[in-house]
This record gives C-alpha cells, structure tokens and sequence, in this order.
C-alpha cells in the first residue's frame, strides 16, 4: 500500500500539467465551439457553429486538401525511411551513425527556416529549380503560382525533405532483429524478396504503424510550410484544416466558428488513427 502511495504521488504533477495542458483547454475549446464570441462577450449558441462549417464549401475544400495532402505524402515518407534505413544497414558502424546523425538534421531545423529555403528553390524567377531549367533552355515552372501545381508542389518538398525521425527508430528496430532469422532463411533458399517479405517487414510492423498513425496526426496539422510558401493560395487551392481555422479565427474573429472547426479536425484525426490500428493493428503482436 505503501509502495501504490508513493507511485500516485510520483505521478501527481504529471497529472496536474496534463490536466493544466491538455484536459481543460479541450474541453474550454469545445465549450467556445458552441458559443458566439465576440470581444468582451460570449453567449452561448449549441451547435449552430458546427452546422455552419458543415455548410462551408471553403472548409469542405480545406478538408479535401489536407486529407490528399495527408494520403499520398504519409506512405511515401514511411517507404523511404525504410528502404533508407535498410540501404544504411549495410554500412560499418562509423558510417551508419554519421548518414544517421545527417539524415536527422532536417527534422530539429526551424520550420520556418526549411519552409524560406524551399520558397526560394520554387521562385519563379531566381529560384533554384527554374534557374537550372532556364539553363537548359527549358520554360520555368510556375510551382506555387499555378493553383494545380501549388499542393504537389508542397507535397514534393515533404517527401524530398530526409525523414529524419523514422530513419533513427528504423534502425533501431533493424538492429534488433537477431540476425539467425536471415543466415536461416539463406540455408532454406530465401531469396531477398523473400526474407524482407517474411522476416524483416513483420518485424518492423510495430515501428511502421506507430510512424504511419504520427505522420497523419502531423499530416492533418500542416500550416507553417503552406502559411510561409503560399499562404493557402493560389485561389484556396492549398488551404488545409488548419490554415482555415487561422484564417477564421485571427483574421475574421470568428472564434466559435474557429473552434468548431478544431474540435472538427480533432474528430477526424481521432477516427483516422483508429482506422490505422484497426487495419495495421492486426499485424502487430502487443
């Protein structure tokens, strides 16, 4: 009983911060979703701010960007930590920490700061890309001026920025896979292919769910990159969740229809990570 005691106390401050940082502002952002707030007032309107952003063409179109944005650049970003890691694998130690500690630089830089580099590699006229091109004698590229281009675009710059974070636990989980599996997988005939498909893509499943769930919750947050580069144009063409929710409530003050809207995004990430331990969940031994 003592011991219990001890581990409860232990844990209180956590609990409190938690309850501080988390518990209360969720439920102060649902209580401002089903209300009218305006400077110095605030009345209570139930779910009329939920209706109205379900009635929202733009928040509708925010919701298709981001979920595209979300979809094609979560599977690739997960496939190329893998194969990376593996390519690294095979490398002496020295060189297994160095790429790694290489690879990782990308994920603690500023996203502001990767966001003005890649800006400047978009420019239309003294970018680097369209420099190279004009080089060539080639036409420049309208990468975030065209509004059919300007989420690809932005797409292309995550999947080409190192996955830093992914490649670290990759190899960690590669490391740990005793290597008997192989050298018995070679004595029965296996193939490449085949110990990938039978040893090491079951053994890295538990890592490859956890990375797939994380990369859709900040998927589904992306702002700084698009705020900076495009600031959700050309023409809305790469407003995401929670641009929308920027631009309603620090730019028109709609602070209830803003908090809808986040409590929204928090429903549908919650029912997309689910869905990713319904499906993937099955595969990993708990």
């Amino acid at each position: 009983m003592t011991q219990s005691r001890f581990w409860y106390q232990a844990l209180t401050p956590k609990m409190m911060f938690f309850a501080l940082f988390v518990v209360i502002p969720s439920i102060l952002a649902i209580f401002i979703a089903m209300s009218h707030v305006t400077p110095g007032h605030l009345s209570w309107v139930g779910l009329r701010n939920f209706r109205n952003v379900l009635s929202s063409s733009t928040f509708w179109l925010s919701v298709k960007n981001t979920i595209l944005y979300t979809a094609v650049t979560t599977p690739m970003v997960v496939v190329i930590a893998l194969v990376i890691s593996s390519l690294l694998m095979t490398l002496p130690g020295f060189w297994q920490s160095f790429f790694r500690t290489l690879f990782y630089i990308p994920s603690i830089t500023s996203a502001v700061v990767m966001a003005l580099v890649w800006a400047w590699i978009y420019d239309d006229s003294s970018g680097l890309i369209n420099g190279l091109l004009r080089a060539l004698k080639l036409h420049g590229i309208e990468w975030l001026v065209n509004p059919h281009l300007a989420l690809w675009s932005i797409m292309l710059m995550t999947v080409l920025i190192p996955p830093g974070f992914g490649i670290v636990l990759y190899m960690a989980q590669l490391g740990s896979i005793p290597q008997f599996y192989y050298e018995a997988a070679s004595l029965d005939g296996a193939g490449p292919w085949a110990k990938f498909r039978h040893i090491t893509w079951p053994m890295v499943m538990p890592t490859t769910l956890y990375l797939i769930v994380m990369h859709t919750i900040a998927a589904f947050q992306i702002f700084t990159a698009i705020y900076i580069m495009t600031g959700g144009g050309p023409g809305h063409s790469t407003l995401t969740i929670v641009g929308e929710i920027y631009d309603t409530g620090f730019q028109y003050f709609e602070l209830g229809h803003a908090g809808a809207e986040a409590v929204l995004l928090g429903l549908i990430i919650a029912g997309f990570s689910i869905l990713q331990f319904k499906v993937f969940g099955r595969h990993v031994e708990y």
